[in-house]
């Protein structure tokens, strides 16, 4: 048996599930963050462009005033001065159309008035040198206004252009780092584990028995390598109690055959036969051997039945007083330290079952009560209505089970560490037991207390008129 060990508290460790959606969520967030960056980027890239292009073209347009306004001031044909008049203030016009900030439009105000200023001076034919003079310095201050705004818009592209660049590489950096740690998360909690998980199964599975998978990793992957670190204690036990019970077998199996062979061993072909009494006693023995030994075979055929998924039923209506009162009959007078009786309602228990399948359960419960009650005392059959369920419990006064025992009690192969090679049976009958209960849809349990006694008990539904046998045995088969 192995002991109960004290639970070490576990640190709680980050779950596949909780990395893949806390990275998801990580390099979402990010893509979200750069996307608007670079909306907002373009925003103002092209903000900046935009006036960079209007303070160029206002530029451009102040110039060729300035080269008409010359050309206008040499010139004595009226209709070339005419057409340089109304393209001078087409052009004004046309610059208006791209002044952006308050300081443009005031030198526009005054390009504006000093022109009209000259035009109207040289239109009286009076001198216009100082009015020329006034337009060409008023054309001048609105191309340095819009070389200053240019300047600006240049700086703008060139600061919004480099805070992009800034952006891109550290989301980059930060994507690749992220990605990386990822990356290595998943060699570390995902693939390495699973890596040893499979190791350690292939190793099981190659017989090594006591091998055991590191609880490491993803609290998932930690959780399989435990599942199969129980799975293979299980199994490694059983394989134990195989051994122990293929051990157990031959004991049991030498002792009544050693009794036939030293009984038979009296019937000498050659010589007379013993004296009648005699005689009957030797087949009293070898009756009680063979028996015994039925029994052994017939424990053995039903497991290996069960382990295969092929239990049988026979169903049908019955009290189920009347199998208790059959198990009563079948062990009266047969231990005469033990006192067995049972405790009825007076109302019918109407179950739908086998009832040589039942009988079969409780018959072994009542006789585990008495084997393992060596000193002898009360054994007790109480049944009652219990939630919609027959509850039957079989009761002793015996040497009871530590908790280390009824952990692993209705495993096959299974005794109990106190009764090991003191109390005859192959450990299977609880086994057996357990399945056709729950072939029935029942349920079995049991308490018990070392030097107190045991109680089994066994809950079967009552019958509803449905004529339904609930299994929960896959392969079990029911006949009417």
């Amino acid at each position: 048996m192995n002991r109960s060990k004290t639970a070490m508290p576990k640190t709680k460790r980050p779950g596949l599930r909780l990395i893949s959606t806390t990275a998801i969520a990580v390099l979402t967030g990010m893509v979200l963050v750069v996307a608007t960056s670079l909306i907002l980027l373009t925003s103002k890239l092209h903000a900046a462009s935009d006036a960079l292009g209007d303070s160029v073209a206002s530029v451009k347009l102040a110039e060729e005033s300035e080269v008409d306004l010359l050309v206008h001031a040499s010139t004595s044909e009226p209709i070339v001065r005419t057409h340089i008049e109304n393209r001078l203030r087409r052009k004004l016009v046309d610059a208006r159309r791209y002044a952006t900030s308050e300081s443009e439009h005031a030198a526009l105000d005054a390009a504006s008035a000093a022109l009209d200023e000259y035009l109207a001076a040289s239109r009286k034919g009076a001198r216009a040198d100082r009015p020329l003079a006034s337009a060409h310095e008023a054309l001048r201050r609105l191309v340095d206004v819009n070389v200053v705004q240019a300047e600006t818009a240049r700086r703008a592209v060139e600061r919004w252009d480099a805070i992009g660049n800034t952006v891109g590489v550290t989301a980059g950096a930060v994507m690749v780092t992220v990605l990386v740690g990822l990356l290595w998360w998943i060699r570390r909690a995902v693939i390495r584990p699973v890596f040893e998980l499979a190791s350690a199964m292939d190793r099981f599975g190659k017989g090594d028995h006591a091998v055991k998978a590191s609880e490491r990793g993803a609290t998932e992957l930690r959780e399989m390598a435990g599942r199969f670190n129980t799975m293979a204690e299980t199994l490694a036990r059983q394989h134990q109690q195989r051994l122990t019970y293929l051990a157990g077998v031959a004991h049991d199996l030498r002792n009544p055959l050693g009794a036939l062979r030293l009984w038979t061993d009296e019937l000498d072909p050659a010589a007379p036969l013993p004296p009648e009494e005699r005689l009957r006693r030797l087949l009293a023995v070898v009756r009680r051997q063979v028996t015994r030994l039925d029994h052994m075979v017939d424990d053995l055929l039903e497991a290996a039945q069960i382990e295969a998924g092929h239990l049988s039923l026979q169903p049908e209506v019955i009290d189920l007083r009347q199998v208790i009162r059959g198990v009563l009959e079948l062990f009266e007078g047969t231990s005469p330290g033990h006192h067995i009786h049972a405790h009825l309602p007076d109302e019918p228990l109407m179950v739908r079952c086998d009832p040589a399948r039942i009988e079969q359960t409780l018959t072994n419960l009542v006789s585990n009560a008495i084997k393992y009650s060596p000193r002898g005392g009360e054994v007790r059959i109480d049944a009652r209505v219990e939630a919609a369920r027959a509850a039957v419990a079989v009761v002793d006064q015996g040497i009871g089970m530590s908790r280390e025992d009824r952990a692993h009690l209705w495993e096959p192969f299974q005794r109990g560490g106190v009764s090991t090679g003191a109390i005859p049976g192959t450990g299977l009958g609880l086994s057996i037991a357990k399945r056709i209960v729950e072939a029935h849809g029942g349920e079995i349990a049991v308490q018990s207390e070392p030097g107190v006694g045991s109680t089994f008990s066994v809950k079967l539904p009552l019958f509803d008129g449905t004529g339904l046998v609930p299994s929960r045995l896959g392969a079990t088969t029911a006949r009417a």
